[in-house]
């Protein structure tokens, strides 16, 4: 997974949760109490602003805002409207607010339209406020900002607040160092070098490394602490060390130990992503520690030496972090290792018979043979999926949810296929993704058969992986009548 960062994007994305209402019990059949459906906003993450030059204009941030909810399903028409009130920033930002905001001094009123009634993936708009330090407020000055709403529909809206401070480190991590070529159970060394290019020292460092499916950490220090669950399958060990040492503005630094990762049997194409943060920033890892068992390291302590000296600065140490000067996210890099190892898919067909005028559900699947496992870090691009053709003679009047026409707004293609079949992007040995494509017959074909192919990814062109070196299973039948 690519975790990208999200401080610098306003968005109001609503994000389902599950749930829970209290069941009325007694003699006859229970019932689930009304819940009334909440928003709440969750606490926006804290804004380092760039001081402002003595000339020119000073750097903007704009502070992401989330609406969580209470419930899956929103009422139809629910409208949504948020205020926010920037009077505390009045001595330490610059404050604009988007077009859509009607404003009074440094309150706006934002009109975020009618939610979706379905919220279980995510809603977004930008721009709703945008913030730049003011010049001559000194560095460690510090404001804060709140956030309240109300909506339609008898929905409720539970307010936050989020914290504005001038000045800040800024950590740009350095490329790391990639693998290639790499024999199952070796040991690898992965240097973690970063400098604090901010305007403000930290009191310390947060480093956070996330292997992937087939690496795991060879040591275990006392400061880290480690992470095992479900909640993101392909990785499988999680760590987050925190090291008390001071680092200057314009320090270069790293990890006085590189990271050991043992490469293991199911690796394959496989990553090291990292983030190194101010000590106590945990604004980019709200998304990382629910779902995951912490446990602390038994072993020695980690540390950090110094490569290059910083300069003495009178500013306070910092927690929030800058923004690289891109915008981007500075801290965070990836490392990519590949290993000499193989997975082989295969796809299953599926035989069935009817009379004209009658319907057919045809089953079929991709299956991982294995022994590796297969983390596709782009998101599917470079994932296996299937291409399935119905037999002649039929149209096809359904498929499963991840099936659709190869291409859009194809009548022929819609009727008659070819429909791409999409299994995601992680694939464990043993792994069975199953399908279905429905179809009504018009003509009685004997021996009737259409075609089950694996369909390699767009990023390589539909080309046989390397991985993958047995073509026999990349085909099958669906055979009818």
């Amino acid at each position: 997974m690519g975790h990208n960062p999200a401080r610098r994007t306003l968005g109001v994305a609503v994000a389902a949760i599950t749930s829970t209402a209290a069941m009325l019990t007694g003699i006859g059949t229970a019932t689930a109490a009304p819940v009334q459906p909440v928003l709440t906003v969750q606490a926006p993450t804290p804004t380092a602003l760039t001081p402002a030059p003595a000339k020119g204009a000073a750097l903007t941030a704009q502070p992401n805002i989330t609406l969580n909810s209470n419930v899956t399903k929103l009422p139809n028409d629910t409208d949504v409207t948020l205020t926010i009130d920037a009077r505390g920033l009045a001595k330490v930002a610059n404050v604009t607010f988007g077009d859509g905001c009607v404003t009074k001094g440094l309150i706006a009123t934002c009109d975020q339209g009618v939610q979706p009634t379905q919220i279980g993936g995510g809603i977004g708009t930008s721009g709703e406020i945008t913030l730049s330090a003011l010049k001559g407020a000194p560095q460690g000055a510090s404001g804060s900002y709140t956030i309240s709403g109300r909506a339609t529909a008898g929905v409720r809206i539970v307010g936050s607040s989020g914290t504005v401070t001038v000045g800040g480190p800024e950590f740009d991590l350095g490329a790391m160092v990639n693998h290639t070529n790499v024999a199952i159970g070796s040991n690898l060394s992965e240097p973690i070098k970063f400098t604090n290019a901010g305007t403000r020292p930290s009191a310390g460092v947060q480093v956070v490394l996330m292997p992937s499916a087939g690496l795991d950490f060879t040591t275990h220090y006392s400061n880290c602490r480690y992470g095992t669950g479900t909640a993101y399958p392909h990785l499988t060990d999680l760590a987050i060390c925190s090291i008390s040492s001071w680092v200057k503005v314009g320090e270069t630094a790293e990890l006085a130990v590189p990271v050991g990762l043992h490469v293991d049997q199911t690796a394959l194409y496989t990553y090291l992503d990292s983030m190194v943060e101010p000590l106590g920033y945990t604004a980019d890892n709200y998304w990382l520690l629910p779902g995951h068992t912490w446990k602390q390291g038994t072993g020695a302590k980690l540390g950090l030496k110094v490569l290059a000296a910083g300069v003495p600065s009178t500013a306070p140490a910092g927690t929030a972090m800058l923004l690289a000067a891109d915008g981007d996210s500075a801290n965070y890099q990836v490392a990519s290792i590949s290993a000499r190892n193989t997975d082989d898919f295969g796809v299953t067909g599926a035989t069935a018979k009817a009379a004209k005028g009658q319907t057919v559900k045809f089953t079929f699947s991709l299956v991982d043979h294995g022994p590796a496992t297969l983390y596709d870090h782009s998101g599917g691009e470079g994932s296996p999926g299937v291409l399935v053709t119905p037999p002649p003679g039929t149209t096809i009047i359904g498929s499963s949810a991840n099936c659709q026409p190869s291409r859009s707004f194809d009548p022929t293609v819609t009727a008659h296929g070819p429909y791409l079949c999409s299994a995601g992007a992680y694939f464990v040995k043993g792994e069975v993704n199953t399908f279905t494509l429905t179809v009504r017959v018009n003509t009685v074909i004997a021996g009737a058969k259409g075609s089950v192919k694996i369909q390699w990814g767009e990023g390589i062109g539909n080309r046989r992986p390397p991985y993958d070196t047995d073509p026999r299973d990349d085909s099958a039948f669906l055979s009818l009548n």
